[in-house]
């Protein structure tokens, strides 16, 4: 878990909101509301004990829905996800500190993160040693795997079937017969069926073992496995514009 938060002795922001929501669970439809399709710098406070946090988002609708979405919570182990499953939106005002441009948002969260302390907070950098980088034709895969139409279980079967006849025909058929060995060999090399699943908008993509999977996130596949041993999310960037948006991925593996 993490323990520390970013206190340097620095003072804490006193700024005027351009827009205040005092009580977040009730306002929630109106935050949305006012900010959907908007680049801006915003703050969480807890009207219990003060805390605050301090974030940017170029992606209004896909942020918010994280944080007033219990699962999406419940995902990854940062402070102010913690703070909100404890305490509640209704205790906690949410802030819009400043509206800019995309290309700036960066730049202006950094501004911020220099100058002020922030208690959820964890990092003193915009994006922060944790933020994966990957090449762009894998930012493609997941793009394409966001849009994937879902399958049903019997066609996921019906498609892993088929991809072990067409392996084995690859790879064996100069040695075995199809009849005495198809069953055989599908029981030896049949993959698990994995699922990957964005966060942020649910959409679900399969594959139909752990090396497909681990190919088309480009990862390894120990890396894949402790992702899904530890309920670990992937954390992926995309590029959209100037703006550089992060996607969040849960796997898991079923038999």
């Amino acid at each position: 878990m993490f323990t520390r938060n970013l206190s340097r002795g620095l003072s804490k922001l006193n700024q005027t909101p351009i827009k205040s929501y005092n009580n977040a669970a009730k306002l929630k439809s109106l935050i949305f509301k006012d900010n959907i399709g908007k680049c801006f710098i915003y703050r969480w406070t807890n009207k219990i004990n003060g805390k605050t946090y301090i974030g940017r988002t170029a992606n209004a609708k896909s942020r918010l829905t994280t944080y007033f979405k219990e699962s999406g919570l419940k995902a990854i182990n940062m402070p102010i996800y913690k703070a909100l499953l404890k305490y509640g939106h209704s205790q906690f005002i949410f802030d819009i500190i400043e509206y800019c441009n995309p290309e700036d948002i960066v730049q202006r969260e950094q501004f911020y993160l220099d100058n002020f302390d922030f208690d959820y907070n964890i990092r003193n950098k915009a994006w922060g040693p944790f933020i994966r980088r990957h090449r762009s034709e894998t930012i493609e895969l997941l793009r394409k795997a966001s849009t994937n139409k879902k399958h049903s279980e019997e066609n996921c079967k019906k498609m892993r079937e088929g991809w072990v006849d067409r392996r084995f025909y690859k790879d064996k058929v100069e040695n075995k017969s199809k009849n005495t060995s198809v069953k055989k060999l599908r029981k030896q090399i049949i993959g698990k069926l994995v699922t990957v699943q964005n966060i942020d908008t649910n959409d679900l993509t399969k594959y139909l073992s752990i090396s497909e999977a681990a190919s088309a996130l480009n990862i390894t596949r120990n890396t894949l496995r402790s992702y899904v041993k530890n309920q670990r999310v992937l954390t992926f960037l995309k590029q959209e514009g100037n703006v550089l948006i992060k996607e969040n991925f849960l796997i898991t593996v079923t038999d």
